[in-house]
């Protein structure tokens, strides 16, 4: 979120961001969970007048519940932090706290779990590095386990692949770098075959959590070719090793879209999917309209 949200923090009236719930029989089959098609979770809905808007929202489930990790636009600080909120039924949050604030903005808190242990990668692009944090204390105590690599990256994507562990950024502004390592503390070594789509706005940025469906690999990407956060491609990769990768958009994309009126008119840029174990899958996306800052 730190590009929109620097461009307009000095604005009375600005994008605003809230966060709703989808779910489907597949990924390609989606609609809201809300009857009333309305966000679940909102700025309004963390204490005090602080929270300008929220966004970038991440899922995991832990013992029947589910836990969302998301950006909190600070207005105070004017930057980004982490905040947290639990449901059991994907419909009504109860917002837990802060997870995590640095320094520096925070945005797209990609959380996931490897080894028994719980990982958080934010984008910390301002920090002039991919920073990994681990849970000391689930969900709100996260410490800073080590920085990955060094540069300016934006939406850090990791997820495990044929034995490695694997990372999707955006470099600047339109170009997707590629990186892999054994654990996902490292080593990290960059892709012998980048960038990957230079010069192009459409395909670089990651939007969400790359997912396998189908003995297939899917990302997502922001298309900020239009406007900053307009809508979602979804890329099937086809080829992913140290040394090649390959990836295409597919037919049915843009996979996500701003809405004709509402919550998400201005646009939607993010999407995070999982599968539950009945089979259904659930995603967490977030959209965009006007709102008085």
């Amino acid at each position: 979120m730190t590009d929109i949200a620097r461009s307009a923090s000095a604005r009375q009236w600005q994008a605003k961001w809230s966060i709703g719930i989808y779910s489907g029989p597949s990924p390609l089959e989606l609609s809201p969970l809300a009857a009333n098609t309305d966000p679940v979770f909102t700025a309004e809905h963390i204490p005090g007048q602080w929270a300008g808007f929220v966004a970038d929202p991440f899922l995991f489930p832990v013992d029947g519940r589910w836990f969302m990790f998301f950006e909190i636009w600070n207005r105070k600080r004017q930057l980004g932090e982490i905040g947290c909120a639990v449901s059991g039924d994907l419909l009504h949050w109860e917002y837990l706290g802060l997870a995590l604030s640095e320094p520096f903005h925070l945005s797209y808190p990609h959380v996931f779990k490897a080894g028994g242990r719980f990982y958080l990668l934010p984008e910390t692009k301002q920090a002039g590095a991919v920073r990994l944090y681990r849970a000391h204390e689930f969900p709100l105590t996260w410490t800073l386990e080590r920085e990955l690599f060094a540069g300016n990256y934006a939406d850090p994507s990791p997820f495990f692949h044929e034995g490695r562990w694997w990372i999707f950024a955006q470099r600047g502004l339109d170009e997707l770098r590629i990186f892999h390592a054994p654990e996902p503390e490292g080593p990290w070594q960059r892709h012998a075959d980048g960038p990957q789509w230079p010069g192009n706005r459409t395909y670089t940025r990651p939007a969400g959590r790359t997912i396998h469906y189908q003995n297939a690999i899917y990302r997502f990407a922001q298309d900020g070719s239009i406007s900053y956060g307009n809508n979602v491609r979804m890329m099937e990769v086809n080829v992913l090793d140290p040394e090649a990768f390959l990836d295409r958009e597919i037919s049915r994309s843009p996979f996500l879209g701003p809405g004709e009126s509402g919550w998400n008119a201005m646009g939607m840029h993010h999407i995070d999917l999982h599968q539950t174990a009945a089979g259904q899958w659930i995603a967490a996306v977030d959209g965009a309209n006007l709102g008085c800052f």
